[in-house]
């Protein structure tokens, strides 16, 4: 044996017991951050998003941007690292969302914002109320929602409610929840006007009384009989009861109590929304759902199993029998599905590894290689919980994606110990040739992979965010495999392997005899090849006419996605259990009424039975739609339903989306968008068109213009304006003249007019541990109960309200004027301009967001767009277009990287070149593939591509090695090329078939990261078939004469 010098790895080699050691610490390590690391659906952004809500109660669209949107953006928009401010302006409410710079310091720019409202406080008016400034997250959505009903009316079912959110709130890692469809408890005080105006007294006063009476409050500790006793008094009001008797005045000497004046109503507010569940196919029964949101990092697996033995106690002990528990959504059975899919794909590439390597080496060799796989995870594991991150998609995914790369280094390792043995060499020679001889070529293969993942870490924006776990795990296990390979593979075979160099030529030559699956299969494929290569080598013209031919089926890759035939897609959608239906009724509708019109939506679902069970929200949406204005997802023209698809169904959820919005388009009078989850981050229309400019008017009928294009274009459903037209407004006039000689300001008026409609809270009750409010209105209406709490009045019943004057009671009629007004729901700004988008869906099996944006754009030109205004493209193309941008840049960073790495190693610039080439080669196999299989190129599809530059280098760095080793031992030329191709041959089949092998059941099983998997396994199936060719027709064309 020459004596090399001796490489770092050979220490393992040296001390085997230090090195059992370490892989019993990996395994304990490993099991216990596998147990111990927080499960949740996907990675926590701390994306920085600020909002500021500002109440402006009565307040029309227009006086609320003036007035209070207006003064805020003019404070805010100069704040540092701002990349957005955008706003919307609704009756009533202001909310201004300001989108920082995603590298910015979150809890920084929470603060500094702070800093800005409370400058804009002193110019807001004041009626309005104090801005509320809140920092967001994009994964802030309800990881369960369950729904109760029974044989119990609403207020019994709320009660039940009530209690299992007081018991699932106290579980470790439950942020909060919130409760639909139920009624919150309200004590009603219904004045008469004519009874108070009869004592003379405002209503004021009223309401003065309630707050003044209603305190609890410790007055100190006094000292009697030797001891100190605390002095509390008690003045709380304690129930509707109490409140009857509260004096708000005294008249000839006798005390005028609220019951004198009004009536006290120990009931509900007015219900704000409507829920109802159906479980299979049965008549929806009136319920009350449960949305459970939970803490940054929380272990979601394990936070929801305790929610469930919660309820399932609850159902025990607390709930009486009838009571039904559904579940809605439930993300820890994704990730209980993710993570068994994780455990299916490594067995199944565990068994390839073992079975190649079984054919091809032994049985021996292929337990070696395949406990690669579980060392490296439990590895990765560990620095996983080291760093603080959590098992999420992302991190799942990352470990399927790296299957099939990671046992590479393990193959050519045991593969070259086979060799080694079958030449007589001991275990201990056999593993320390191995290390020497394939260490350097394995640690540059390694981290060209790693050069090629890790500079995504640069793309920018959410997206960037959202995608950072990816080249970090897959750093972590590429390395964690490197050191398997070299460092416990290496040493294991030392034992492992004991015996077998004395039984080597005793096997191989069984394996000659019985020969029809091991050496005689590879010289079967290893003839053939060498004589094609030895046929191109020899002729210049075969050769001349193979590179044009690839050169060719290079750019006819590249023509795929710009003729249309390769779609380009963001996103393409997943195969999800739940469904939503989202649905928008006119703005203005009443929420009995959007009730009523849900009706025939759920005849239609209960009819299904590929739905086990569906819920119903009425007033609210359900969050997740592009086209639901963000500020309104509470509103009573709002409802979504919330549907559970048969697990055992043969449609994908993509399908059966398509075919409600067929089945449900125009069924009712509203609009109706069916829906899921988006695979991404955040939920971006596939189309929006941007249309900005000073005056309101010019910017609707342009969106209008821009809507019916749309509209027009085949394929294209649920086109969208951002701001739909109200049923109107009621304005009322004052004249301010006739007002003056009352002696009245318009503020009187005014807050008569608020009292009246909408009343005041007076004070807050503590009952059963429950805040309860106390609301002061006058009564309009006889009907007036506590079911019955919607102001359900005329116009004659206000304008006849009396108002105290100097000459006496006026009616209000006497100096106002009303009239019905065109209004307009909701003013948006983006960057301080007034704005409107008009988004639209796209019917995926006929035309996609790109054939949208090509037709729209020819038809933009012949629309008159005035100066001032502008029409701009968004949507799914923006973000292609910004997020391709980045991981293209990534792509160039990594190529670099690897190049620069490749001339360290082999000492040249022209070598490396050989190896570069094969990168565009993959593209040629991706884009011709993903045709084929009729998928699109994703952004999951630019990171397989982004990932194949890593990988496809490997066996040209392998073979180039080899042919520099052999001109090194004296050979010709031609003669290296030759010998090192059949030489190398089997361990670039091995690992190319081990990589395809563990990345293809993650491209068929899951649809969203499919082009990701199809990517790597078309690429890399055509890219090793012409390096084979083409790295060997480089080298003898342009490679040195003489090698350094």
């Amino acid at each position: 044996m020459n004596q090399e010098r001796r490489s770092i790895w050979e220490f393992f080699l040296d001390h085997y017991r230090f090195t059992m050691v370490i892989i019993a610490t990996i395994v304990v390590l490993g099991f216990f951050a596998a147990f111990t690391l927080p499960k949740e659906a996907n990675p926590e952004i701390d994306f920085p998003v600020v909002v500021i809500s500002t109440p402006f109660p009565g307040a029309s669209p227009q006086e609320v941007e003036e007035l209070v949107t207006n003064r805020i953006e003019d404070k805010v928009v100069n704040l540092e690292d701002v990349d957005e401010v955008t706003s919307t302006s609704r009756t009533g409410l202001s909310v201004v969302t300001i989108l920082f710079d995603v590298d910015a310091d979150s809890r920084k720019t929470l603060e500094d914002t702070k800093d800005k409202v409370d400058e804009a406080k002193i110019e807001l008016p004041g009626d309005a109320e104090d801005p509320i400034v809140q920092k967001v997250s994009f994964s802030d959505i309800p990881f369960l929602t369950f729904s109760l009903s029974g044989p119990f009316d609403l207020a019994q079912m709320t009660q039940f409610a009530e209690q299992l959110e007081a018991d699932v709130e106290r579980v470790s890692g439950v942020s909060r929840v919130e409760i639909a469809g139920d009624l919150v408890r309200e004590i009603r005080i219904l004045i008469d006007k004519a009874q108070l105006d009869a004592y003379n007294l405002p209503l004021a006063q009223v309401t003065n009384a309630l707050r003044l009476s209603n305190t609890d409050i410790p007055a100190g500790a006094i000292e009697t009989a030797g001891e100190i006793f605390p002095l509390r008094f008690a003045g709380r009001v304690e129930s509707a009861e109490e409140i009857k008797r509260i004096p708000i005045a005294v008249r000839g000497d006798v005390p005028v109590f609220v019951q004198d004046v009004g009536t006290v109503i120990d009931g509900y507010r007015e219900q704000r929304t409507i829920s109802r569940l159906s479980v299979k196919g049965e008549e929806p029964q009136q319920s009350v759902s449960l949305s459970v949101f939970s803490v940054a990092g929380a272990d979601v697996v394990r936070t929801v199993d305790t929610i469930r033995e919660v309820i399932a106690a609850a159902q025990e002990e607390v709930l009486p029998e009838g009571v039904v528990v559904v579940t809605a959504v439930d993300n820890a059975e994704l990730i209980r599905k993710d993570l068994g899919n994780l455990l299916v794909n490594g067995l199944e590439t565990i068994a390839i590894v073992m079975v190649l390597l079984f054919i091809f080496l032994g049985w021996r060799e292929a337990i070696l290689a395949g406990l690669a796989i579980p060392l490296t995870f439990l590895i990765t594991f560990s620095f996983l919980l080291f760093r603080g991150d959590t098992f999420n998609f992302l991190t799942l995914f990352s470990l399927i994606l790296s299957l099939g790369i990671l046992v590479d280094s393990a193959i050519v390792v045991t593969e070259a110990i086979h060799i080694a043995l079958q030449e007589g060499k001991t275990p201990r020679e056999a593993a320390a040739e191995t290390i020497r001889e394939f260490q350097v070529p394995l640690i540059t293969g390694t981290f060209t992979t790693i050069f090629a993942f890790l500079p995504m870490i640069l793309t920018g924006g959410i997206l960037g965010k959202f995608i950072e776990t990816i080249p970090i795990t897959v750093t972590a296990i590429l390395l964690s495999s490197l050191f398997v390979a070299l460092g416990i593979v290496t040493t294991l075979s030392m034992r492992f392997l004991k015996g077998a160099s004395e039984a080597a030529r005793e096997q191989n030559l069984v394996r000659t005899k019985n020969s029809a699956n091991t050496t005689t299969l590879l010289e079967r494929l290893r003839k053939p090849y060498l004589k094609v290569l030895n046929a191109y080598l020899a002729n210049h013209k075969k050769r001349r006419n193979f590179f044009i031919g690839i050169i060719f089926l290079f750019f006819a890759a590249l023509a795929l996605p710009a003729t249309g035939l390769l779609s380009v897609e963001l996103f393409n959608r997943s195969d999800e259990d739940t469904i939503y239906i989202e649905v928008e009724h006119p703005v203005g509708t009443p929420l009995e009424k959007s009730d009523a019109s849900m009706r025939p939506i759920e005849d239609i679902l209960q009819a299904e039975k590929r739905f086990p069970s569906f819920t119903t929200n009425i007033g609210r949406s359900s969050g997740i739609s592009s086209n639901i204005d963000a500020s309104s997802v509470s509103d009573s023209h709002l409802a979504h339903v919330i549907v559970n698809l048969d697990r055992e169904r043969e449609q994908e959820s993509g399908e059966i989306i398509d075919e409600y919005q067929r089945k449900l388009e125009g069924a009712i009078d509203a609009d109706i968008q069916v829906i899921q989850l988006g695979a991404g981050p955040g939920d971006i229309a596939p189309v929006e068109v941007r249309i900005t400019g000073p005056e309101l008017t010019v910017i609707d009928d342009l969106a209008e213009s821009v809507q019916k294009m749309l509209l027009a274009i085949p394929g294209t459903r649920n086109v969208e304006k951002s701001v739909q037209e109200s049923n109107g407004e009621l304005v009322m006039q004052i004249d301010r003249a006739t007002a003056q000689i009352y002696g009245l300001s318009a503020q009187e008026i005014a807050l008569t007019l608020r009292n009246a409609i909408t009343g005041t809270k007076a004070t807050e009750l503590q009952i059963d541990q429950n805040d309860v409010d106390v609301v002061v209105k006058y009564r309009l209406n006889d009907d007036e109960a506590p079911a019955a709490t919607t102001n359900k009045v005329n116009v004659t019943t206000i304008e006849g309200l009396t108002i105290p004057t100097q000459q006496g009671d006026i009616p209000l009629g006497s100096f106002l004027e009303s009239t019905l007004e065109n209004s307009r729901s909701s003013i948006q700004h983006r960057d301080g301009k007034r704005i409107v988008r008009v988004t639209s869906l796209v019917d995926d099996a006929t035309t996609t967001p790109q054939k949208v944006f090509q037709e729209f754009s020819r038809q933009l030109d012949a629309l008159f767009i005035p100066d001032g205004y502008s029409v701009e493209l968004g949507g799914q193309r923006e973000d292609i277009t910004e997020s391709f941008s980045d991981m293209l840049r990534a792509l160039l960073l990594g190529v670099l990287l690897i190049a620069a790495l490749l001339v360290w190693q082999f000492r040249s610039y022209r070598q490396p070149f050989f190896i570069i080439v094969t990168i565009p080669l993959g593209l040629i196999g991706v884009f011709f593939g993903l045709t084929a299989v009729g998928l699109p190129l994703s952004f999951p599809g630019v990171i397989g591509v982004v990932a194949l530059a890593g990988i496809v280098v490997n066996n040209a760095i392998i073979l180039i090695d080899r042919i520099n080793k052999n001109r090194k031992a004296g050979l010709a030329e031609d003669s290296a090329i030759s010998r090192a191709c059949g030489e190398r041959l089997q361990p670039i089949i091995l690992t190319t078939i081990t990589t395809v092998s563990g990345i293809l059941p993650l491209a068929i099983t899951n649809p969203v990261w499919g082009p990701l998997g199809y990517s790597i396994v078309f690429g890399l199936i055509f890219s090793t078939v012409l390096t084979l060719l083409v790295v060997p027709l480089l080298y003898q064309k342009f490679a040195e004469k003489e090698l350094d």
